[in-house]
């Protein structure tokens, strides 16, 4: 095959089809395709924003007889491995990490939800201890500029995200201890794997971090990626697979494969 050892995906967008039903299951064809990649010598793992134990039943509603080597959750706050079908959290990487959130939490969750409370009105909001999210309504694009410049003003280890649709605006916010990026590196670590020999697959912006090329070498993200997804894994010696989600994932890991 070639000297790819992990292939690491996230779910949303990438892994798992738009609008299917069931959606929270691999499908049949991508399934086989990670159960091939084992079985020629491989690993794979999840990278998303779901829980560990979300990630895991996921796994075990697929039609698959692989499981992943590692699933790493909710933008790299968790990260387990799997014994006896039960998750196994690995420490002392997710109690760290957890222990860091928290102490940022508790100094900046108040202030910075208070900013968009009082500029905004909010159609629906989540906040999850590591991760705050919301719509607001229609129409309210400036408002929401400004709350993104008074939060990043007030804090410099804020990760935002935003669409600035006027039809239905969205924000999300999260402390920087935590990204895609810290909880890969920590499993190539422990598996004793280069960036040469990693593939990371996503679709969104929190994706970029686990792209870096010091840690995966082989960005790729099927075509239904937001479009500086698509760029920066064009400018960093990835592939953009033909494809929505998982159909364009397997192009492009042929893609890459058939340039090794």
């Amino acid at each position: 095959m070639s000297n790819i050892k992990l292939i690491v995906v996230d779910l949303d967008g990438t892994a798992l089809v738009p609008d299917q039903v069931p959606y929270a299951r691999f499908t049949k064809e991508f399934a086989s395709f990670l159960d091939n990649f084992v079985a020629n010598g491989g690993q794979w793992g999840i990278n998303s924003t779901w829980d560990v134990q979300g990630e895991l039943d996921l796994v075990k509603c697929s039609p698959m007889t692989s499981k992943p080597a590692f699933l790493m959750g909710e933008l790299g706050h968790q990260l387990a491995k799997i014994k006896d079908d039960k998750i196994e959290m690995v420490e002392p990487y997710t109690s760290t990490v957890q222990a860091e959130v928290r102490q940022w939490g508790e100094k900046y969750w108040h202030q910075l939800i208070n900013i968009i409370t009082q500029k905004c009105t909010l159609q629906s909001m989540h906040l999850y201890g590591h991760f705050f999210g919301c719509t607001v309504g229609k129409g309210q694009v400036n408002a929401l500029k400004e709350v993104i410049t008074q939060c990043a003003d007030l804090c410099d280890s804020v990760v935002i995200d935003s669409t600035l649709d006027e039809e239905s605006p969205r924000f999300s916010m999260y402390p920087s201890c935590i990204s895609k990026g810290r909880v890969l590196s920590e499993v190539i670590k422990t598996m004793g794997l280069s960036p040469e020999e990693v593939i990371a697959a996503g679709d969104q912006a929190p994706d970029l971090a686990m792209m870096d090329n010091a840690i995966s070498a082989h960005p790729i993200c099927p075509e239904n990626a937001a479009q500086e997804v698509k760029d920066y894994v064009l400018s960093h010696g990835g592939a953009v697979g033909k494809g929505v989600a998982p159909v364009g994932i397997m192009d492009a890991f042929n893609q890459i494969v058939a340039k090794k």
